[in-house]
């Protein structure tokens, strides 16, 4: 008889020539076409929590993750954005005269008084907004 070759499907990788069977793409990483030698890491801002992926799942709206991320929860909070690590992220920007309060275990998004204004993340009890800089804005 005739050996006939064919092509590792899509999500899993034959590294070497000859004799032998494809293997799955391991979690955070994936081949979208057959035929693939390797398996690619998931791109940043994406993870794979399955073996054997055609493509990775993108992160919530405000957070990322590094490259090859293998699950939801390796998506952080952005800068700027407020949650768990696998989201959901709110959304807290400065620049709209926003401040992160922690209340308890809960980080909470709020509006500055209107005699604050700055560029910083978190307001403390006495109002001074801390910066992103690591400097701080006397609000009195």
């Amino acid at each position: 008889g005739s050996v006939v070759c064919v092509p590792c499907p899509a999500g899993s990788f034959k590294a070497v020539s000859g004799p032998g069977t494809c293997r799955l793409c391991a979690k955070g990483t994936f081949t979208a076409s057959s035929g693939s030698e390797t398996c690619m890491d998931c791109p940043a801002g994406t993870y794979q929590n399955a073996s054997g992926a055609t493509g990775c799942m993108a992160c919530g709206n405000g957070s990322s993750s590094a490259i090859g991320s293998m699950a939801a929860i390796d998506c952080a909070c952005n800068a700027g954005w407020l949650g768990p690590d696998g989201g959901p992220c709110i959304d807290c920007p400065p620049a709209e005269g926003k401040y992160a309060e922690v209340v308890g275990i809960t980080t909470i998004c709020r509006t500055c008084p209107s005699s604050v204004a700055g560029e910083g993340s978190l307001i403390n009890p006495d109002f001074e907004l801390d910066s992103f800089a690591g400097e701080y804005i006397d609000a009195w």
